[in-house]
């Protein structure tokens, strides 16, 4: 996929999972928007759903610190695209152009 779901494919996944708890359009459609970066957006992508997920999350800032740290290695104070690169490297991930994309489309 291209990490981005529609309010089409959103319904079709909350509608087949929601056996005891059936939703209205509008709710899905207010869950939908709410997710949404930019009023203007036809679809979520995959880091504005999980900023939301962790938005309702309690995280530890230790642990935020800690990854950031990880990412910044050489301690700048910021994470540039090389740093993200460099990380996702060592973690084993080959989606440079995904990376790349997500950088400057945000």
């Amino acid at each position: 996929g291209k990490g981005e779901i529609s309010l089409s494919c959103f319904k079709e996944a909350l509608v087949a999972n929601s056996d005891n708890h059936p939703m209205t359009d509008l709710e899905i459609e207010a869950i939908f928007n709410g997710l949404k970066v930019r009023n203007t957006d036809l679809s979520i992508r995959w880091h504005e759903f999980i900023a939301a997920c962790l938005s309702q999350c309690h995280i530890d800032d230790r642990n935020v610190k800690l990854a950031f740290d990880r990412i910044d290695n050489e301690h700048k104070g910021f994470i540039t695209l090389k740093d993200l690169k460099s990380a996702m490297d060592f973690y084993g991930s080959d989606s440079r152009y995904d990376l790349q994309k997500l950088w400057i489309n945000n």
